[in-house]
């Protein structure tokens, strides 16, 4: 109960630095489920273009992970 109540008076105490990184991590999440979504998309195999489209879409979720990850450390 006491490692609740102090964890809790952390967050409280440091919300404005939890609250931008809850919100780009969220936001983060979000976007990286759409382009998931638009990737496994079976109406996207209809498209004449449709592997390059998927390709560069795979290479930019790749490149923009890899840019938060290094970011983040």
């Amino acid at each position: 109960m006491l490692e609740l109540k102090l964890g809790w008076q952390s967050l409280r105490n440091n919300k404005q630095l939890y609250l931008p990184f809850t919100l780009a991590t969220s936001l983060l999440i979000g976007v990286f489920y759409i382009f998931q979504a638009i990737i496994n998309n079976d109406s996207l195999a209809k498209i004449p273009t449709a592997s390059a489209i998927n390709s560069i879409m795979q290479v930019v979720l790749l490149q923009s992970l890899k840019k938060v990850i290094s970011f983040s450390r």
